[in-house]
């Protein structure tokens, strides 16, 4: 999986090694990085799950237990994905944590798009459905394809979007109460 972000992560660096040398590291450091890839995902799988329970109070449905699973995999993605990058120049960035930092990017949810979002997942949650409509809200001042009903091919991806969403909130929150 990550054979080729290795290859062009150290390309430049490992010059001085025989073409073989460079292949035997990047076929090492890619079974590294993807065992330590698993080894994170089952780690965050548990604790977000045991979280998201905790929150919940009770054993997670199976489209709950769905979206846990694709955080966890994201999340640990993203951390190794870091980890090979790390010694990289990296790229200025707020921290997403800081509401300060972010609270000039409110967006106002219209009528229309409430309606939109009750019409399209009507037995969601209150909760769910605030995260829906602020980001289809913010697709449409983007230009970006919003569904129109329940059968739409784009409502399995915002589902993810606003699943990925709450789940960023709920992890958010448990941080800020383990400082407090």
């Amino acid at each position: 999986m990550f054979r080729d972000e290795v290859t062009a992560r150290y390309a430049d660096e490992l010059t001085d090694i025989n073409r073989a040398e460079f292949e035997d590291f990047v076929s090492v450091e890619t079974e590294r990085l993807s065992a330590e890839l698993m080894a994170l995902q089952a780690d965050l799988e548990t604790r977000l799950r045991a979280e998201a329970q905790s929150m919940l109070g009770r054993p997670l449905e199976y489209l709950e237990t769905l979206s846990v699973l694709s955080r966890a995999w994201q999340q640990a993605l993203e951390e190794v994905r870091s980890q090979l990058w790390e010694s990289c120049a990296p790229a200025p960035h707020a921290d997403e944590d800081d509401w300060e930092s972010n609270a000039a990017v409110a967006i106002e949810v219209s009528a229309e798009t409430e309606a939109l979002v009750e019409r399209v997942w009507p037995h969601a949650s209150p909760a769910w459905q605030v995260s829906a409509e602020l980001i289809v809200e913010a697709r449409i001042a983007d230009g970006l394809p919003i569904p129109a009903a329940p059968d739409h091919p784009l409502v399995t991806t915002l589902i993810a979007l606003v699943d990925q969403d709450l789940a960023h909130d709920v992890d958010v929150l448990l941080r800020a109460r383990r400082t407090d």
